[in-house]
């Protein structure tokens, strides 16, 4: 009894855990598209930029779902996704802030 129940605990922490993250993730992944549209809407950021970088967002988000396909999503594609978006956060400011004119 005492062991069912400590599992099911466990399994109920594991289950919030992820939900968590992938909740983390969703969120970061329109706060990104929120910037591209503010650039394109500021001029910041043309429309070949905004295309390379909605692409670059696709993919991130495509890999991660194939990630996920198979049931396990190891540390070692966490990470990958991880950098990943952290390059493409620091493309998106590199792009807006290249000072071209448009």
């Amino acid at each position: 009894m005492k062991r069912t129940l400590i599992a099911a605990v466990a399994a109920l922490a594991a289950l919030s855990c992820s939900a968590g993250a992938s909740a983390q993730a969703a969120q970061q992944n329109r706060n990104q598209q929120q910037r591209i549209q503010q650039g394109v809407r500021s001029g910041e950021l043309n429309r070949s930029e905004a295309r390379y970088l909605r692409q670059e967002n696709r993919h991130i988000t495509r890999l991660k779902n194939y990630y996920r396909r198979d049931g396990y999503y190891t540390a070692r594609e966490r990470r990958d996704i991880r950098m990943r978006e952290q390059r493409l956060s620091r493309q998106i400011y590199r792009m807006k802030h290249n000072y071209r004119q448009r």
